[in-house]
């Protein structure tokens, strides 16, 4: 096996890291099970029957990659993700027969917020809080209360 040279500085770079990534898209959360949640309530409040919140969810989901791919290609100015999720939403909502304007616009904001209160899968929670913080970084316990700022 072959090892690169990184120069001295490099090095302390990457062990100077104070930040750790990574996609929790259906994996640690559970995005589906979710925002379904969240649609069944919002239409059981307006009384809409018509809608499986499951279908409604994978639709609303389902939008998202070509509206960000618009962003990442310079093909839109950029927009916040909240921004792009309201307006799928309001897409969505069309596709399935309820117009936008037939909802109160903070009923409509809260539900776009679904994105920011995904629950965790049970078994994720156990986890992770049983792994200690890696040396040097901050610890990380996933709290189900909180959610962090997905805009």
């Amino acid at each position: 096996m072959r090892r690169t040279f990184r120069p001295a500085a490099q090095r302390r770079k990457i062990n100077e890291s104070r930040r750790s990534f990574f996609d929790v898209l259906g994996t640690v959360v559970d995005w589906r099970g979710s925002i379904a949640s969240e649609v069944k309530s919002f239409l059981q409040r307006h009384q809409v029957h018509s809608i499986c919140p499951e279908e409604f969810a994978d639709a609303w989901v389902g939008r998202y990659d070509a509206a960000v791919e618009m962003v990442r290609t310079g093909a839109r100015p950029f927009v916040s993700l909240d921004t792009i999720n309201m307006e799928n939403l309001a897409i969505c909502l069309a596709g399935f027969g309820p117009q936008k304007t037939s909802f109160p616009p903070a009923d409509l904001q809260d539900l776009n917020l679904a994105w920011h209160r995904w629950k965790p899968w049970p078994n994720a929670l156990a986890g992770r809080n049983d792994e200690p913080a890696p040396a040097g970084l901050p610890d990380t316990k996933i709290h189900p209360a909180k959610s962090p700022e997905m805009t």
